[in-house]
């Protein structure tokens, strides 16, 4: 779970990252103290979670300084950007350390009322996040093969020109 590069540290000199500039030490230590300490304690379906949505913050974190900012077509937007930014800062520890406060032998036990237990509702918030990640890492995707047709089109264009 440990940051494995030195791409991966804000702090590193060949890193120029607007992306890793709101991301300090502080907060990228503290997530990886939340998944380390909520990996060894949970079932193996939310163990697999917890990896895949590692694996997405990954990906998505590698591309967000580059990705064009649009508001239009469904590309990613502002909103995007700061979502991705607030998941790691807030949004995932802030779900792991909750899970995290619950003793755990009550952890598999129902809620009040037979409702969703810990365990349960670790796996669905997870859940969410990663489809919101993924959501976020489409238009990504999409705006950068905007960003390649445009490309093409100018060149095409200056080609058609002379």
């Amino acid at each position: 779970w440990q940051r494995k590069s030195q791409r991966a540290t804000p702090t590193s000199a060949s890193t120029n990252s607007s992306f890793l500039f709101y991301l300090e030490d502080e907060t990228l230590h503290r997530i990886d103290q939340a998944l380390n300490a909520t990996a060894i304690v949970v079932n193996e379906p939310t163990l697999t979670a917890l990896i895949s949505l590692k694996t997405a913050v990954s990906r998505i974190a590698l591309r967000l300084d580059s990705a064009e900012i649009n508001s239009n077509n469904g590309e990613f937007t502002q909103e995007d950007r700061f979502y991705v930014i607030e998941s790691v800062r807030r949004y995932i520890p802030d779900t792991l350390n909750a899970y995290l406060q619950i003793p755990p032998s009550q952890r598999a036990i129902p809620s009040a009322q037979n409702g969703p237990s810990a365990d349960q509702i670790l796996l669905n918030q997870l859940a969410l996040l990663q489809s919101e990640l993924e959501q976020r890492e489409q238009r990504l995707h999409a705006g950068s093969v905007e960003a390649l047709l445009r490309e093409q089109r100018f060149l095409q264009a200056k080609a058609a020109g002379g």
